[in-house]
C-alpha cells in the first residue's frame, strides 16, 4: 500500500507489489502489466510511479497510467501507439454499475453543479450526470444513456470532474493520449447542434439556448478524425441543418481551423461560428448575453475566402474600440 505522511495514495489501487527502490517521489517497481502486453516478465524494475502526481509509466512496455480517477489497472491501462484510435476507443468502454449512481443521490456533487456551476438538476438529469466517490469525489460525465440500477449500460467514454469542496480546487481528469470521441451523441434530438470545448460549456449552452441546440464536447480546441466521423454520422441520422462552434473567446482562429474541417466534411450543412467575449466560455456568460451573441455573433463559414469571417467578428470589436478612444 502506498502511502505518503499518512495519506492513502491511488497507487494502491494498482498492482504495484513488487518495489524496487525509491527515488524522491518517485517509486520504481517491477512491471506487472509487461506480460500482459507480451513482453515478458520485468525483472528489473521499469516501473516508476510519482506518488505526488499520481502518474505510472513503464520504460519498458509503454503502459502509462494516470490514477486520479479510475479504479484497476484494467480500466487504465493505455495502449501502444501502435493500436488504432478505433481499437483504443473500443478498449475505453467501461462498466458503470457498480461503482457510479445519479447525481442527486449525492448532495455535494449535485450542489457543486448546480450552485457552484449554475447547472440545472433536469439538465444534469437529461444528460445523465454521474457521481461516484471513490477513490475521490467526482461528478462523471459519459456517452451512453443511464438505464437503471437493474440495466447495466456501458459507456462510450468517460470523464471525471473531482471534487474538492474543501480547497475549491475542481478539475477534469485527462488521460494523455486517450482517444477522445465526440461526447453526448446519443442526445441528438434537434436539427441544429452546437460543438463546444468542455462538458459544462455544453451544459450551460443547452439550457442558455432552452435546449432547441444539441451540445456535442470536443474535450480541446480541434477536431479528430474519429470525431469528424461521428459528426458525419449523426448529421446523416438526425438530419442536422446547422452546426455551430462556440470556442472559448479569444479562440477565433481555432474555431475557423474547425470549422473548415466541419464544412468540407460534410454537404450541405450551413457552419457558423459564435465570437464569444475574449477569456470567457458560455459557463462564465449571463443566459441573457449568451442569446444575444447567438443572435447577432453568429458568423457563417465561407470556406472560399476564410478571412471574411475572420474579419467580420474582428471588424466590429476594433470599430468599439477605436470609438471608445
Amino acid at each position: 500500500m502506498l502511502r505518503t505522511k499518512g495519506v492513502l495514495h491511488f497507487g494502491e489501487f494498482l498492482d504495484l507489489r513488487h518495489l524496487v527502490r525509491k527515488s524522491y517521489h518517485e517509486e520504481i517497481y517491477q512491471c506487472p502489466y509487461c506480460v500482459d502486453l507480451g513482453k515478458g516478465p520485468d525483472k528489473e524494475g521499469k516501473f516508476y510511479y510519482n506518488v505526488v502526481k499520481q502518474v505510472g509509466h513503464c520504460f519498458r512496455c509503454e503502459t502509462l497510467i494516470v490514477s486520479d480517477s479510475l479504479r484497476t489497472p484494467e480500466l487504465i491501462r493505455q495502449q501502444l501507439d501502435t493500436v488504432p484510435d478505433e481499437e483504443k476507443y473500443l478498449f475505453q468502454k467501461l462498466a458503470l454499475d457498480n461503482w457510479t449512481f445519479p447525481i442527486k443521490e449525492n448532495p455535494e456533487c449535485l450542489s457543486y453543479m448546480t450552485n457552484d456551476r449554475g447547472i440545472y438538476s433536469d439538465v444534469l438529469e437529461r444528460f445523465n450526470i454521474l457521481a461516484t466517490t471513490t477513490p475521490k469525489l467526482g461528478a462523471i460525465f459519459c456517452n451512453k444513456i443511464w438505464k437503471d440500477a437493474l440495466s447495466v449500460t456501458v459507456t462510450d467514454f468517460i470523464l471525471i470532474r473531482n471534487i474538492n469542496v474543501h480547497a475549491n480546487d475542481q478539475r477534469h481528469t485527462v488521460i494523455r493520449d486517450q482517444v477522445k470521441p465526440l461526447l453526448w451523441c446519443n442526445h441528438v434530438d434537434t436539427d441544429r447542434v452546437i460543438l463546444v470545448e468542455g462538458t459544462i460549456s455544453g451544459l450551460s449552452t443547452y439550457q442558455h439556448l432552452d435546449g432547441k441546440v444539441c451540445p456535442l464536447v470536443l474535450l480541446g480546441k480541434s477536431i479528430s478524425s474519429l470525431q469528424l466521423s461521428q459528426l458525419r454520422a449523426i448529421v446523416a441520422s438526425k438530419r442536422v441543418e446547422q452546426i455551430y462552434i462556440a470556442l472559448d473567446g479569444g479562440y477565433f482562429e481555432n474555431a475557423i481551423k474547425i470549422a473548415r474541417s466541419v464544412y468540407k466534411a460534410l454537404d450541405h450543412q450551413d457552419v457558423f461560428i459564435l465570437n464569444l467575449p475574449n477569456k470567457q466560455d458560455p459557463n462564465s456568460i449571463a443566459r441573457k448575453q449568451f442569446k444575444e451573441i447567438w443572435e447577432n455573433k453568429s458568423y457563417p463559414f465561407q470556406p472560399l475566402a476564410p478571412n471574411i469571417t475572420r474579419n467580420s467578428a474582428y471588424g466590429k470589436r476594433r470599430r468599439t474600440t477605436s470609438s471608445n478612444h
